[in-house]
């Protein structure tokens, strides 16, 4: 007979932590849906970052460059001895997350 109680209160407790477990894979799944969303617009605000910052670059580059150019050739820089710096522009775009299957 204590077996069989025994058994029972194992199999309750089995029940509960099943639950429990279930209860725990539910919210860890939102958790990841909603830290996905937020990866994604991330990604998304990098890249617009990168081509507001590459725009920026050329328009340096083709735009302010040229004139201060310009006036260093006409010894009108104080810096004679100075070149204007390079920058490069920024290749990268953010990865793409891959979508969760379950």
């Amino acid at each position: 007979m204590l077996k069989a109680v025994a058994y029972g209160w194992k199999q309750e407790t089995l029940e509960e932590n099943a639950n429990k477990i279930a209860i725990l894979g539910s919210e860890l799944y939102e958790r990841l849906c909603s830290m996905g969303e937020h990866f994604e617009g991330l990604g998304n605000e990098l890249n617009s970052a990168v081509k507001k910052y590459n725009d920026t670059l050329s328009s340096l580059e083709s735009r302010v460059y040229v004139s201060a150019r310009k006036l260093k050739e006409m010894g009108v820089s104080s810096a004679k001895d100075k070149e204007l710096p390079d920058p490069e522009s920024v290749n990268e775009v953010a990865r793409k997350a891959r979508k969760l299957e379950l």
